[in-house]
């Protein structure tokens, strides 16, 4: 059984969430033994997700936490499965805070014959030190719940055919020459965590620039990615023009109060001879010096810093930069596949 989901369902921060979202809500209210029929019906991976995200929807605070892990334990008693299901996804972490908790669960609470009891959120107010022992976990939780949801987004996205089907059309957009990763769409906040994917990715590109491009000649370095579109040389020292635009972009906004940028045609930047007869090595060179220059500014930002932002008159939006910092993760991205799309072309794919 598996859901219909976009290409840009694909790249979304709730990307697990979404593999069992209709899951969930078509048995919210049901009983125990409808609940049971939908379950089973789900294979491996989505079972894993599916008791995850049951249990982490109703951990929103320590009360929660404390009642529905109790819950999960004796009532339920879907504890091992959900262990079980977190390690589909390696996530060892967490699986250490639920053996912590089962151990709890084996303290407290119990009848006065020793017997077990379902919890009741009195008991933390009854009692100090389960309390103190709750808290605990519950602060070492709920960071390392928003690192576990990426990482399932992750194994998701590497292998989708597990959860969800993608439509023909959706296929086709997949494949698109122009848009071959697709087109960045980002909705939602930006979690630190994710900043910190997405600056890694900045980190890697000089790299990954430069192997892309590894063993072609002058004369292959002339081949269009597609029909129509820019040489590879002209892709290459594309990247160079864009992100020193979006280097001072951000510098913009960490000194002015959204300042209105200066938009460029990158189509004549690309047209003219220093981006058709340049040799590469030069933005090969200066990509590789911007972007360390950029990184450093990049790390030592504050979630504050992140909310600032400039207005762009061409599309009349205003950008936040942690939204900018994600769009320029993606276009390094998107034109490494169009170079690697050229090599394909002749054969050095």
């Amino acid at each position: 059984m598996r859901i219909s989901l976009t290409i840009q369902d694909l790249k979304s921060e709730q990307l697990s969430w979404l593999c069992v979202k209709p899951f969930l809500e078509e048995v919210r209210g049901k009983s125990p033994t409808v609940k049971a029929e939908a379950y089973n019906q789900l294979n491996e991976p989505q079972k894993a997700l599916y008791l995850f995200y049951a249990f982490h929807n109703h951990t929103h605070s320590i009360a929660e936490f404390y009642w529905f892990s109790s819950y999960f334990i004796g009532e339920l008693k879907v504890w091992p499965a959900l262990v079980k299901g977190l390690m589909v996804f390696e996530l060892e972490e967490f699986v250490q805070i639920c053996k912590e908790l089962e151990e709890l669960s084996a303290v407290y609470p119990k009848q006065s014959d020793g017997s077990w009891q379902q919890a009741m959120v009195s008991d933390l107010d009854r009692d100090a030190s389960l309390l103190a022992k709750v808290t605990a976990l519950y602060e070492r939780y709920v960071p390392l719940a928003e690192q576990s949801i990426l990482q399932m987004n992750q194994y998701v996205q590497n292998n989708h055919e597990q959860f969800c089907e993608i439509s023909i059309e959706e296929r086709r957009i997949k494949m698109d020459e122009k848009y071959p990763i697709g087109k960045f769409d980002w909705t939602g906040e930006v979690s630190a965590l994710q900043r910190e994917t997405w600056i890694e990715e900045i980190e890697r590109l000089p790299q990954r620039l430069r192997a892309s491009i590894e063993g072609l000649n002058e004369l292959e370095l002339e081949t269009p990615y597609r029909d129509g579109g820019w040489k590879i040389r002209q892709v290459v020292h594309h990247i160079a023009d864009s992100h020193m635009n979006s280097y001072i972009r951000f510098k913009l906004a960490l000194t002015e109060e959204t300042p209105t940028i200066r938009p460029y045609y990158e189509d004549r930047w690309a047209e003219l001879h220093d981006s058709i007869q340049a040799d590469i090595e030069l933005s090969l060179t200066l990509i590789e010096q911007l972007h360390k220059r950029w990184v450093i500014l990049l790390k030592s930002l504050s979630d504050s810093d992140y909310k600032k932002s400039f207005y762009h008159p061409e599309s009349k939006e205003t950008y936040r930069l942690d939204y900018n910092l994600g769009n320029y993760a993606w276009h390094g991205n998107h034109h490494i596949a169009h170079i690697m799309a050229g090599r394909s072309r002749i054969g050095k794919g």
